[in-house]
């Protein structure tokens, strides 16, 4: 897929939400030294916040889970080769001139 702000190639979102981490404290020894280790046992979201982000940009392109699933399973192989052309050809206009 392509991220349609920053037009990177990407496979997967961040995805951010508000809510409640119920956590188990415990400690291990590292190094003659007590060490807080946290597993997280359930989330709970609250429904405030549902971002997902491009991970290249790490701009928001969806706040639906739907739609941010049915863009990772849309595999628009015309747009990538478009995408890889262009980077081509970015390429070559940059490289310095001989």
């Amino acid at each position: 897929m392509i991220c349609p702000k920053c037009k990177e190639k990407i496979d997967w979102l961040h995805n951010y939400q508000s809510g409640e981490n119920h956590t188990r404290l415990s400690l291990f020894d590292f190094k003659d030294k007590k060490i807080a280790d946290y597993e997280l046992c359930e989330f709970q979201a609250n429904g405030k916040i549902n971002d997902f982000e491009c991970p290249e940009c790490s701009e928001v392109l969806f706040r639906d889970e739907k739609k941010a699933i049915a863009f990772l399973e849309d595999n628009d192989e015309l747009q990538e080769l478009v995408v890889e052309k262009l980077n081509k050809i970015k390429e070559k206009n940059d490289m310095p001139k001989v």
